[in-house]
């Protein structure tokens, strides 16, 4: 008995052991992640973006273009290439993923006379086309999409079709858009795709013409994508215009654009601006006007920033700065896409939107506590 008592005594002994000595090396860690946490908390926002990586062009974002590709086809050109997805599951993954509507319910929401589906059907020159494009090593998915839906609208369109209404298609938003994203890679088997184009729709329309089309687009892609890396690679090495300290002190914005990363790149392939949009984080001071018009004087003079957004626009053909305020409360990103028809995000992910090209009203409202 007096063994038993003894063993029982020391088992219990070596567990409490154990156990203190658990809660001492947990005390250890989480008090050296303590200090982790306060040492990383110490950083400030700024310094936070002075560490983050420079500008890049994103071209890996599959998504880019993708439903404009799909919402630009016309109802008898859908069904084409509807019927074509539902016979190639890899395309049809792509499809469901990117552009998110359903397929069959798609079909059965578009009407198109039977007589003439069938005779789209029995060509099979989407399929042929995208037979084609698959012998093309190292096309991606993301490409081989848009040029199926161009070959689709080729194939809604028929023998009618001419070399204006074939550079339309292949400049369309949502091809364009795609291509741009994509151009090391379309670039690469440029003649290849020309050459599928020409081998699949010869009944249709002559391959001299196939191959004017594609030469009369390829500058639209070439330009835009030019353009996007022109200006990642200028933008904080322009010069301010008279307009850019309309609203914000120079003194204080330039520096800004010259040495911070930027919370967001937008791009207007049409006016070919880009829109720069910063945090300005904590202890930021700068001699701004409270409205959105010119003074002699600044309206408020070391004024505290902290905490709200700069925009600047950019004209990257002359380097120039020509546009910088001041928003403490309301974000003034869509006003100021819209307004500037700026359809493309370039950094810090790669997007392109159509709907901004539509416009919208410039003159900024309200004052900057807005």
């Amino acid at each position: 008995m007096k063994i038993f008592l003894k063993k029982s005594i020391a088992r219990t002994i070596a567990i409490l052991i154990c156990t203190l000595l658990f809660l001492t090396d947990s005390y250890i860690v989480n008090a050296a992640q303590t200090i982790k946490s306060s040492e990383e908390f110490d950083i400030t926002l700024d310094q936070y973006t002075e560490l983050s990586e420079e500008p890049f062009f994103d071209v890996s974002n599959s998504e880019v273009g993708a439903k404009d590709v799909y919402n630009g086809l016309t109802d008898e050109a859908k069904v084409i290439f509807l019927e074509y997805l539902i016979n190639n599951p890899d395309m049809y993954e792509y499809h469901t993923m990117y552009v998110g509507t359903n397929v069959n319910d798609e079909l059965k929401l578009l009407s198109m006379d039977s007589v003439l589906m069938q005779s789209y059907t029995a060509l099979n020159l989407t399929q042929t086309l995208s037979n084609n494009l698959d012998l093309i090593n190292g096309l991606s998915v993301a490409v081989k999409y848009a040029l199926v839906g161009v070959g689709s609208s080729i194939v809604a369109i028929g023998s009618n079709i001419t070399v204006a209404q074939l550079v339309g298609l292949l400049v369309a938003a949502g091809c364009l858009a795609v291509l741009v994203a994509n151009w090391d890679n379309v670039n690469t088997h440029w003649t290849a795709i020309v050459s599928a184009f020409k081998t699949t729709f010869k009944s249709l329309m002559a391959s001299a013409n196939i191959e004017d089309s594609f030469t009369t687009a390829k500058p639209s892609y070439t330009t835009v994508r030019e353009n996007i890396n022109k200006a990642l690679g200028t933008y904080r090495n322009g010069n301010p215009t008279a307009s850019f300290s309309k609203h914000i002190d120079s003194a204080y914005a330039l520096p800004v654009v010259r040495s911070r990363n930027p919370l967001a790149i937008y791009y207007s392939h049409i006016q070919n601006k880009v829109l720069m949009v910063y945090n300005l984080g904590v202890n930021q001071r700068a001699n701004v006007n409270q409205d959105f018009n010119s003074h002699s004087t600044w309206q408020l003079p070391n004024f505290d920033v902290s905490g709200g957004k700069l925009y600047v626009l950019f004209n990257p053909s002359n380097k120039s700065y020509f546009h910088a305020h001041i928003r403490l409360l309301r974000d003034d990103t869509e006003f100021m896409r819209y307004g500037n028809q700026m359809s493309w995000q370039i950094y810090q992910v790669m997007s392109y939107d159509v709907k901004y090209e539509v416009g919208g009203p410039t003159y900024l409202q309200g004052n900057i506590y807005q």
